[in-house]
């Protein structure tokens, strides 16, 4: 798959997507998903890893240590926003409580 082919399938814009040069990766903000970058500039839309399925304790700890600075902030806010994203859709209460729109507090 290429680019122009991702961005359709998926809905997205290249806004979307983040290199994460630190660690050879370019990173989907909406959902998570790493892909590497390869020699080229091209980008392996095969090779995905989500963010929320890295260990970061385990095997994937090394990739995570190895983010620059500016890279980890990224990193880290994307996963901030999908897991709060996931605590919305898995607490009905909270989402009614908040009248359908959790994005408002």
């Amino acid at each position: 798959m290429n680019l122009e082919t991702y961005l359709e399938t998926n809905n997205r814009t290249t806004a979307d997507l983040v290199n994460l040069f630190s660690v050879g990766a370019v990173l989907d903000t909406v959902s998570g998903d790493t892909f590497p970058m390869l020699a080229g500039g091209t980008i392996d839309f095969d090779e995905t890893m989500n963010l929320m399925d890295m260990d970061i304790s385990d095997d994937s700890f090394d990739w995570y240590d190895s983010l620059a600075w500016g890279d980890k902030e990224i990193v880290d806010e994307v996963m901030d926003d999908l897991s709060y994203d996931k605590y919305c859709e898995n607490n009905p209460a909270f989402n009614a409580a908040m009248n359908g729109h959790p994005e408002y507090i």
